[in-house]
């Protein structure tokens, strides 16, 4: 072969390299695009630190939650870690998370360091929204003849699950309002058995009754008690600025037995936030896909559903601490007012 005819053939071969490798790369980056012709931003995983446990009915929310925000930032891979120390542990490791959740009374205690936190308060932490309240329950025998949480004094009550923020709550409720009733700490399955023995008056419980109530409920009936509003004000002016916050909650009428109308209450808040150093872009992409799935969202747990329909507002009438900047920009984007008390420093 002439020396003319192998430069056209080695001509050719390069012409037929440098095609195939526009065919790869254009197969490679058709990959990587979206159908209107965008280029896919690079996966980046979202770390979710949670304070519940995998099997717990809340544990829903964090399911629900990693699917909203996947489907709508599809650039996002959210990596739940559970910790079974509770939002305590969250609040701890928070540097380890881009967000977290649940307790919202738990971190904000531990933002203003009080009560357990005290001398370890953690003024990086950064609301993101408030999800819901749990009712915390006052139940007392029916056969006491106790219509107000006033005629509690001196009678022996069952102060709900030993170290729960149930208990603590409802022991400084009564603090506020000068009622001191005579507290049985023990196990629940003890204070249970006690109330159906008549030695207790009464038992404060959170959420659903759960069938060990409703059964005992047969042999010693109950009544539930209201809490009026100005009791609850009264008990969040005594606790302004330690995060012991005591929001209005409504009992919805048949949740325990013999209830047969709405109660008024104060209760558990439950949402999520995160560090005040996590990205304002990334807080609000988090955020505004909560809030575009919100309708889905709020099936995952129906204790709160109301509550999480409407979480921006929520959040703006109960948020415990202050929000973080990404937050304030979509409750801003919606025409809502944000309250100068949950404006973080860093934008005053």
């Amino acid at each position: 072969m002439t020396l003319g005819k192998v430069n056209k053939v080695n001509k050719v071969n390069r012409v037929v390299y440098w095609a195939l490798v526009v065919i790869m790369f254009t197969a490679t980056t058709a990959a990587g695009t979206g159908c209107r012709g965008e280029r896919v931003e690079e996966e980046r995983e979202i770390a979710l630190g949670t304070g519940v446990v995998a099997d717990a009915p809340l544990n829903a929310l964090t399911r629900g939650l990693v699917f909203a925000i996947g489907k709508q930032e599809p650039e996002f891979r959210i990596i739940p870690h559970q910790n079974p120390g509770g939002t305590a542990e969250v609040v701890r490791n928070i540097d380890r998370y881009d967000f977290g959740g649940l307790s919202l009374d738990e971190a904000a205690q531990a933002y203003y360091g009080f009560y357990k936190w005290e001398g370890q308060s953690h003024p990086q932490l950064r609301l993101l929204w408030v999800m819901g309240s749990i009712p915390i329950t006052f139940i007392v025998a029916a056969d006491t003849g106790i219509k107000s949480i006033y005629e509690l004094d001196g009678k022996p009550v069952g102060s709900g699950e030993p170290e729960s923020m149930t208990q603590f709550k409802a022991m400084k409720l009564f603090e506020a309002l000068g009622i001191k009733p005579d507290w049985h700490r023990g196990s629940w399955e003890a204070q249970i058995d006690l109330y159906r023995k008549g030695e207790l008056a009464g038992l404060v419980k959170e959420g659903a009754p759960g069938p060990t109530l409703v059964e005992c409920a047969k042999e010693q009936p109950f009544t539930v008690l209201d809490i009026s509003e100005t009791d609850l004000s009264q008990a969040n002016q005594r606790y302004s600025g330690t995060g012991l916050v005591f929001p209005v909650c409504l009992l919805r009428p048949d949740v325990y037995p013999g209830q047969g109308e709405a109660t008024t209450t104060c209760g558990l808040i439950f949402g999520y936030f995160a560090h005040k150093d996590v990205s304002a872009e990334v807080i609000h992409k988090l955020v505004k896909a909560a809030w575009v799935e919100v309708w889905d969202l709020s099936l995952c747990y129906e204790p709160m559903r109301f509550d999480i329909i409407g979480f921006p507002k929520l959040t703006l009438e109960q948020g415990p601490f202050p929000l973080h900047p990404g937050a304030i920009k979509l409750y801003r984007g919606l025409e809502l007012e944000v309250p100068s008390h949950l404006v973080p420093p860093e934008m005053m």
